[in-house]
């Protein structure tokens, strides 16, 4: 019989022990917000440029013309409607 208390103890601190994993990466998430759009947007433009990057390494330029090359369309040239 105490056996199933010490079960229902251990059920209980096991629950308290994943609701406070989830308030701390709730909060972890609502911190890192600020962050999140910022990163996605770089990941967006290095994924757009990668292949404009790849086709001007496979013609020979240089490392530096190839990078700045497409970085500079993305900054210059307005986007498309």
């Amino acid at each position: 019989m105490s056996g199933d208390g010490e079960t229902k103890k251990l059920r209980a601190g096991k629950a308290l022990w994943m609701l406070a994993a989830l308030v701390v990466v709730v909060a972890g998430i609502k911190v890192a917000e600020s962050l999140s759009i910022p990163i996605l947007i770089a990941f967006l433009i290095a994924t757009i440029s990668f292949p404009v990057l790849n086709f001007l390494r496979k013609k020979g330029f240089s490392r530096p013309v190839t990078v700045k090359s497409p970085l500079m369309r993305n900054l210059l040239l307005p986007p498309s409607p």
